[in-house]
């Protein structure tokens, strides 16, 4: 028959098994949070954004502009910017690449660009290595948007400056991607760094908590068998 000691040391070697099985999860816990909010949360706060254009978003403009300009809110980088000036056939009358000087992106334009509403397609790089990509439209001369229904009904999606909330369609006609990898030029990735610490810091929290609770179980059973 088993005695009263032995009982109450079998107690207490559950109880402390439970303790420390409850403290090695809430320390896995807290370093999971620890470790998301380290990886995720500077992300949200950098990604620059669009503060200004000339034309501006909707803007009827009596003659047809020589350059398009984008005002950022960071110094953007240098690797794939790009923007598409559509009209209503589909052709592109941006020419050439954007020069880029700090915050300020410009675009220069074909001559003589007919009257019409046009599809203003943007893509940049921000500091921190992100993509963003928004859209937004012009008209030149007389035009109305309801004159272009293609356009007008892709105008109903405008954005200005959009880091993950839509995503408008590639200026070459493929699927939309904002803050993709797959139309950054030159980043061979999403482009940000972030992005690849958040799984280490998740995993480094996972390993940490299993560790506890290992340290702690072999110590509440190194105990129980110093029990008298």
């Amino acid at each position: 028959m088993p005695t009263n000691n032995s009982n109450n040391a079998l107690r207490r070697n559950y109880r402390q098994q439970h303790l420390a099985l409850i403290w090695a999860a809430a320390g896995a816990v807290l370093l999971l949070c620890l470790g998301l909010s380290l990886a995720t949360a500077p992300g949200a706060a950098a990604h620059d954004q669009l503060i200004a254009t000339n034309p501006t978003p909707g803007e009827q403009l009596k003659e047809a502009p020589a350059s398009l300009e984008f005002i950022y809110s960071g110094s953007l980088l240098n690797l794939g910017n790009e923007v598409r000036v559509m009209d209503g056939r589909d052709k592109d009358w941006a020419q050439g690449d954007p020069s880029l000087s700090g915050e300020k992106l410009t675009q220069p334009l074909l001559a003589d660009m007919p009257d019409g509403e046009y599809l203003v397609r943007w893509r940049v790089v921000s500091s921190d290595g992100h993509p963003i990509s928004g859209t937004q439209t012009f008209r030149v001369g007389t035009a109305t948007a309801a004159a272009e229904p293609t356009l007008s009904s892709q105008s109903n999606k405008e954005t200005t400056g959009t880091t993950g909330a839509t995503a408008p369609s590639s200026p070459h006609g493929g699927p939309g991607t904002t803050g993709d990898a797959a139309g950054s030029a030159g980043t061979g990735t999403d482009g940000s760094v972030l992005a690849k610490v958040a799984p280490i810091g998740i995993g480094t929290a996972i390993g940490l908590g299993a560790y506890l609770a290992f340290v702690f179980i072999g110590r509440a059973r190194k105990k129980s068998k110093q029990t008298p």
